[in-house]
């Protein structure tokens, strides 16, 4: 029977392990090949999530080995057992997908490292329902003090906030759930950034506005938003929406 399920697009992240810093060694990781480290060592997996619309959230996570069970006290992540989703355990629940790895004269074996689970966790843990619809998440930058667009020529001092729409292939049905908003201090989106808040759809599919940030300096930043999806449609990204505040002028001097 054909799965009703497949990976999406999304980030695409290397296999293997994200490594701290100091005297560590790595293999690259596949379907039966595991990595050495030092205690420093950290490991990125999908952690399932309690929104079947995200079923294993926006994005992967990095978490230390010691929080991955059957390493330590047997609690943590590796206990987060049951099968790559929709399917769920006799919990209810789905788990984690986690690279096999060694840690000293210990072995972590994986969880849901099979064909399947290595193709969701390069497209970044994304999973699309091929069931629902894809939307488009529309982002603009707006100035906070005029509400018009952003012009590029803003000064320090100025404040912004982000706008989006969530466009479905039709006008029914309405797109519902929420749309996060993350702030960056970079032109690239790179990193975590700083929540810009999380605003719920009206009644008619509008989303309101991010919170402002203000007062930004000379430089270069960021938004994007995130759409969580609903029933009916899947879940999605946003284009990097990157935007620059230019230095003030300096005041003018008036001679008497």
């Amino acid at each position: 029977m054909m799965r009703k399920w497949r990976s999406g697009t999304g980030l695409i992240i290397s296999l293997g392990l994200i490594l701290a810093m100091g005297g560590v060694t790595t293999l690259a990781l596949g379907s039966g090949s595991v990595a050495r480290a030092n205690e420093a060592m950290k490991v990125t997996i999908c952690h399932r999530d309690a929104n079947s619309n995200q079923p294993y959230g926006p994005k992967p996570i990095e978490v230390s080995i010691n929080s991955v069970g059957d390493i330590t006290d047997g609690n943590g992540h590796g206990t987060h057992t049951g099968p790559i989703f929709p399917a769920t355990g006799a919990d209810g629940k789905w788990g984690d997908i986690i690279p096999p790895f060694t840690y000293g004269d210990k072995s972590y074996p994986g969880m849901n490292w099979t064909a399947e689970g290595q193709d969701i966790y390069e497209d970044g843990c994304a999973i699309v329902n091929d069931e629902k619809a894809n939307v488009a998440v529309i982002t603009t930058v707006f100035n906070a003090t005029t509400n018009a667009a952003w012009a590029g020529t803003e000064q320090a001092g100025a404040s912004a906030y982000d706008t989006s729409r969530v466009v479905a292939p039709s006008a029914m049905p309405v797109p519902t759930g929420t749309v996060t908003y993350t702030f960056y201090t970079n032109d690239e989106c790179a990193g975590d950034g700083s929540s810009a808040g999380t605003k719920t759809l009206t009644a008619t599919g509008t989303v309101p506005i991010s919170d402002t940030k203000s007062p930004l300096a000379k430089g270069s930043y960021a938004f994007k938003a995130t759409y969580s999806g609903d029933t009916k449609y899947n879940s999605k990204v946003s284009d990097c929406e990157p935007f620059t505040v230019t230095e003030a002028p300096p005041p003018s001097k008036t001679n008497v």
